[in-house]
C-alpha cells in the first residue's frame, strides 16, 4: 500500500515541481502530509452523502418516522439510493406482475450530486488525464450513500458512525466489484450526468445482511437513453 502511494506522491511532485531532486519515501514529511490529506479527502465523501440524505428527509413531504423508514426500506438495495431508475415502490416483489428491474446503476441523484462535488477538484489535478475512471471515488460515494440511508433505517436518524477504513472499508471493497465491471458506456453516462456544472440535486446502525449479500452483485443493466 505505502509503496504504491509513494509512487503516486512522487508522480504528483514531479509534475508540479519539474526538475526538483526530492525522492519521496514512506514516512518522510511530504509523504505524511499526502497521507493526511488523502484521509481528509476520503472523509469528504461521507460528509457530502450524509448532508445530501439529511436534506432530502428534512424536506420530504409527510416525513414521519414511519414514512422515512418505508422509504429507506425501498431505497436499498434496488431503489433510488443507487439506481437512476429504481424498482417501483409499490411493486418491489420480483414475483409481482408489475415489477420491473432497476436500471441506471450509480446514476441516482443521491450518487450523482455528491460525486460531482467530490470530483470537481480532482479534475483540476495535473495528472487527471492519466487517472482513468474514478473507481475509488464512486465506491466511496456509494458507501457513503448506503451509510447515510442506514442511519435512517428506524425512521429517526441515528449516529452514522465515522466514515473510516474501520467502519466502511469492507463496504467500499464490495462496491468496487460491480464498479470494476461497469461498461465504458455506463461510465460515459455516469461522468456526463455528474458534471459539476450541470447536475441538479433532486446505537450505531448496522448494515443490513441484504446489502452485504447484494453489493457484489448489483444489477448493472444498460444505460437508459
Amino acid at each position: 500500500m505505502d509503496g504504491n502511494l509513494v509512487l503516486h506522491v512522487q508522480a504528483v511532485l514531479d509534475a508540479v515541481y519539474p526538475g526538483h531532486r526530492w525522492m519521496v519515501e514512506a514516512g518522510d514529511p511530504i509523504f505524511k502530509k499526502a497521507v493526511q490529506r488523502l484521509i481528509e479527502y476520503r472523509g469528504k465523501a461521507g460528509k457530502l452523502t450524509l448532508e445530501m440524505v439529511d436534506a432530502f428527509f428534512e424536506t420530504m413531504e409527510n416525513n414521519t418516522p414511519a414514512n422515512i423508514a418505508d422509504y429507506v426500506a425501498w431505497a436499498l438495495p434496488d431503489g433510488p439510493a443507487l439506481f437512476g431508475i429504481p424498482v417501483p415502490q409499490a411493486h418491489q416483489d420480483p414475483t409481482d406482475p408489475l415489477y420491473t428491474e432497476p436500471n441506471d446503476i450509480f446514476e441516482s441523484t443521491f450518487i450523482l450530486v455528491p460525486l460531482a462535488t467530490y470530483l470537481k477538484p480532482i479534475k483540476q489535478s495535473v495528472l487527471f488525464s492519466e487517472m482513468g475512471y474514478p473507481y475509488g471515488a464512486l465506491a466511496l460515494i456509494a458507501a457513503g450513500v448506503e451509510r447515510a440511508f442506514t442511519a435512517y433505517k428506524s425512521g429517526v436518524k441515528a449516529q452514522a458512525g465515522d466514515f473510516s477504513q474501520f467502519n466502511i472499508g469492507n463496504i467500499v471493497t464490495e462496491y468496487m466489484e460491480p464498479i470494476k465491471r461497469l461498461s465504458e458506456r455506463r461510465w460515459t453516462s455516469i461522468l456526463r450526468k455528474s458534471d459539476a456544472e450541470t447536475v441538479k440535486p433532486t446505537a450505531l446502525p448496522r448494515t443490513s445482511e441484504a446489502m452485504h449479500n447484494r453489493r457484489r452483485n448489483l444489477y448493472l443493466g444498460s444505460p437508459s437513453k
